[in-house]
């Protein structure tokens, strides 16, 4: 298993940054609010996404395997199976989502489902992220995606106690 360095060399080629063997390319985020019944819709996407919930519950379906996120989980979708959700949430309900593409996934090291995943302000990375899409700044928002990848697959492979495997 591989997991990302922050020490590695970072190269941009084919809309992609390169670090070791894995390939990663951000697609596009944005932030989810709704104040009124709200279940998630089923769909099947190209893309990896993470959601990660800041206020709220709710269960998705993806795979035959049913999660529930709740504030402060970080949950991975993986491309090409479907998911859904499985019952109206609980309200409020505010999530960022994030699609990206990668090369050699399996070989960063991460778990499906991180519950109480903090980072800096619990929010800082997503809303940075979100600043540096509408500034258009795509390279920015691969290395910005590359450190939330290894913040992961540090603790993934620290075996911190907030980490769920699922």
């Amino acid at each position: 298993m591989i997991y990302l360095s922050k020490y590695d060399k970072l190269l941009k080629g084919d809309n992609m940054i390169k670090i070791n063997d894995i390939e990663l390319s951000f697609s596009n985020m944005g932030f989810f609010v709704t104040k009124e019944p709200w279940i998630h819709p089923a769909r099947i996407i190209d893309s990896y996404e993470i959601i990660y919930v800041m206020e709220g519950n709710f269960d998705l379906w993806e795979d035959n395997k049913i999660y529930n996120l709740k504030p402060q989980s970080l949950f991975i979708l993986n491309p090409g199976l479907k998911h859904k959700g499985i019952r109206k949430s609980d309200l409020p309900i505010s999530f960022y989502w994030m699609h990206f593409y990668c090369k050699n996934f399996n070989e960063i090291g991460l778990f499906k489902l991180y519950h109480n995943a903090e980072f800096k302000n619990d929010s800082f990375l997503f809303r940075e992220l979100m600043t540096l899409q509408q500034k258009n700044n795509l390279l920015l928002c691969d290395i910005k995606l590359a450190e939330l990848l290894y913040t992961l697959s540090d603790s993934s492979r620290d075996g911190y106690s907030k980490v769920v495997s699922e």
